[in-house]
């Protein structure tokens, strides 16, 4: 009998080559088709194709299709393609299904990872299924605008510029004229906090939303099959059953998830789950997730994770984690990705040996370690294709600094190190116990301005900021909710 395993071992190449052709699996059960155009020192050059199907494709079913030239949303007919950094081998889960001519010898100035291939071709046939008039208003409405209108929504007033993709507003129990939103054709992603039912009709009728967060609703049900959702954000204080359709890729919980009972039409196979804050309980419903990311989090307990079997993709960035069973890791048998972020308080002596419990591993990135502990981390994952062992800290260092958010910046810059860190104290030692609302507010302005003057402030560096402003912020007392709107508010990053 051959296993999926042999047989994702024999199709897989000793190395690449130009103009391979790759069957590659997407995340809600689809094929798609990729190219390698070039291969040089940086790296190989990948190309989606513009191809999309319910069953892996032949080579011969390929010879005649293009390469995807992305129109959708902002795109403006550029080639789906990417330089993949680190150089690397594709994931063991594509099919190598040989060689064809190559159509380009255009320059790639784009630099991703092996995972961003397919993300195009879904979007795009995302982009060809919606109605005609909502995708012409959309491209005809000018990027960047200056000009601005004022939505007088009943419960609230919004100005917005006309281009915004994003709209967030609270009513609390109020309801809302929804359909001033109309007057934003480029509107996909809706953030509120209030009761007002009537969004689950305004959003199942205008497909061009793909993203909902919702808070403080009041429901113990919350039904979105209807809609054309991509991403779903959502607060669990209390019981809620969240009916979701095959269409959500991302859900993002904050609260309790043990709360949480999702019904998806694949029982989460297709579904990338994010929860915020220490892991004690899991979400029912999905037995059959695949991606877990746990952000913001101090505490990790692993044994709730159990409930996710097939997951293959574990992600931890947290705030020094402390994960007090890390040998229960040993019961999540599919796993073939793994990152730990800041995991200082992790015993490595307790941890599974990949060889024994992983067989699938692929690739592990640990970023934030003790340096006595980098011996135990090599011995644990040794046979493992791919690690990245970096941020090693001694212990006298993390005697100092183990409460400072921003440690590793200095090992990046120096200066912008030393920047982050003296507004991080200076916010932690206003924020006194005892200290009025509006001072709180101040406080936390003047962090998030100190910020605002850094040049080329990258994703990394925003989510990081973003974790030292929230526990800032719950230090104060200050709702999430609330603190996610500040942020947003004032952040020019």
């Amino acid at each position: 009998m051959v296993t999926k395993r042999t047989l994702a071992a024999t199709s897989r190449p000793a190395r690449l080559k130009v103009g391979e052709v790759f069957a590659v699996p997407l995340d809600d059960g689809r094929f798609t088709a990729c190219q390698i155009l070039a291969i040089d020192a940086e790296g190989p050059i990948v190309a989606d194709l513009r191809w999309i199907g319910a069953v892996a494709p032949a080579l011969d079913a390929l010879r005649e299709t293009p390469l995807l030239q992305a129109d959708h949303h902002s795109w403006r007919g550029e080639i789906a393609w990417r330089r993949v950094v680190p150089a690397s081998l594709p994931p063991v889960t594509w099919r190598s299904l040989g060689v064809l001519p190559v159509s380009t010898q255009a320059v790639c100035n784009s630099y991703a990872g092996w995972r961003n291939v397919g993300r195009e071709i879904v979007a795009q046939a995302r982009w060809d299924a919606l109605p005609e008039a909502a995708r012409r208003a959309y491209k005809a409405t000018p990027y960047p605008s200056r000009a601005a209108i004022e939505l007088d929504l009943g419960a609230t007033k919004l100005t917005m510029r006309t281009h915004a993709s994003s709209a967030k507003l609270s009513s609390g129990d109020a309801s809302v004229r929804w359909s001033e939103l109309d007057r934003l054709p480029r509107l996909s992603e809706i953030d509120y906090a209030g009761t007002d039912g009537a969004l689950l009709e305004y959003v199942c009728a205008r497909p061009m939303i793909d993203t909902l967060g919702w808070s403080g609703h009041g429901r113990a049900e919350l039904d979105l099959r209807g809609t054309n959702l991509v991403e779903v954000r959502t607060s669990v204080d209390a019981p809620l059953r969240l009916l979701l359709p095959s269409g959500v890729r991302a859900l993002r919980v904050t609260g309790d998830p043990s709360l949480l009972t999702v019904v998806h039409p694949t029982d989460g196979r297709t579904l990338e789950l994010e929860l915020y804050g220490d892991v004690r309980g899991a979400p029912l419903g999905i037995p059959a997730l695949r991606h877990l990311s746990i952000v913001l989090a101090r505490r990790v307990a692993i044994a709730p994770l159990l409930a996710f079997p097939a997951l293959t993709h574990l992600r931890v960035h947290g705030e020094v984690v402390e994960v007090p069973d890390p040998e229960q890791l040993a019961g999540l048998r599919a796993l073939r990705q793994l990152a730990v972020f800041q995991c200082y308080r992790l015993d490595v002596a307790k941890l599974p040996r990949a060889a024994e419990a992983w067989p699938d591993l692929e690739r592990v990135s640990i970023d934030g370690f003790r340096k006595v502990d980098a011996a135990r981390w090599k011995a644990c994952l040794a046979g493992v294709r791919t690690v990245e062992l970096r941020g090693g800290k001694t212990d006298a260092y993390l005697a100092a600094n183990l409460d400072n958010p921003f440690r590793d910046w200095a090992d990046r810059s120096a200066a912008r190190g030393r920047k982050a860190t003296a507004a991080w104290r200076r916010a932690r030692g206003a924020l006194v116990e005892g200290l009025p609302r509006d001072a709180c507010e101040a406080v936390l302005r003047a962090f998030v301005d100190g910020f605002n003057a850094f040049d080329d402030v990258d994703t990394i560096d925003r989510e990081e900021i973003g974790e030292a402003f929230f526990g800032l912020a719950r230090a104060a007392g200050i709702p999430d909710a609330e603190a996610a709107s500040w942020f947003d508010a004032w952040r020019d990053f």
